[in-house]
């Protein structure tokens, strides 16, 4: 069955070709009004933008975007959509999670999160072999990062002990057994220095300079976590903090 829609014609008196160009003009009848400045007789009909949907005025008929910006955005949301697409259904590898589609296109994880955590996972054994090495070349340093952190965890203060300081200030006397400490000495020989809490941390002890003592490594294993009814020699005239 024939349409009885007739197909739009070339608007140049006398020409019936259905082939427009531009201006509602054929090719050959485009050029021949272009030729004799006649195309301002024939104008632009208005279109409708494919990508903001309003009407504007084209250069010629197969203009279908108003502006560049208009044609640039749509590419650029055919571009997500395509991407979108191709990425969806992604699984994190740690959770199981869906990846949102805002990760990079080879992404294994839903979060940072769960990156680190992987991370961790599987460097475990190294991570602990590589900390286990440096708390024992490094071990009184190890020991202050603990403290405080205990400290702190505790509610207590903490602060940070200079080693030195407080070897002067006792010279280097054992506050236990009051016998003189080597400093020759190291972990884990029973008569290395040791750093004692008066009164301990797991009591409400701070760790502060006023709360700590030189002690043989034997004499503080012995006190644990005791509360001595006697302080220092060198913080007799301290106050002490009440446990």
């Amino acid at each position: 069955m024939e349409s009885n829609v007739l197909e739009p014609s070339c608007l140049w008196p006398g020409c019936h070709s259905t082939a427009t160009v531009s201006r509602g003009l054929c090719d050959r009848d485009y050029m021949r009004a272009h030729r004799a400045r006649r195309l301002d007789e024939f104008p632009v009909p208005p279109a409708y933008c494919a990508g903001c949907g309003r009407e504007f005025v084209g250069h010629n008929r197969s203009a279908i975007y108003c502006t560049n910006a208009c044609l640039q955005a749509r590419f650029r949301a055919a571009r997500k959509r395509d991407r979108d697409d191709a990425l969806s259904g992604r699984v994190c590898a740690r959770c199981g999670e869906a990846v949102p589609l805002e990760c990079r296109s080879g992404a294994q994880y839903c979060s940072v999160t769960c990156q680190q955590a992987a991370w961790y996972d599987q460097n475990e054994a190294r991570l602990r072999d590589k900390a286990r090495t440096w708390k024992a070349t490094n071990r009184e340093l190890a020991n202050e990062y603990d403290h405080r952190r205990r400290a702190i965890t505790g509610g207590a203060v903490a602060e940070s002990i200079d080693w030195s300081e407080v070897w002067v200030r006792d010279r280097g006397v054992c506050w236990l057994c009051e016998c003189l400490v080597n400093p020759d000495l190291r972990h884990p020989n029973r008569m290395s220095r040791s750093l004692d809490h008066v009164i301990p941390i797991s009591k409400g002890g701070s760790h502060t300079m006023n709360n700590v003592a030189i002690t043989h490594l034997r004499c503080n294993i012995s006190k644990k976590d005791k509360i001595l009814d006697r302080v220092p020699a060198a913080l007799a005239g301290t106050v002490m903090p009440s446990c």
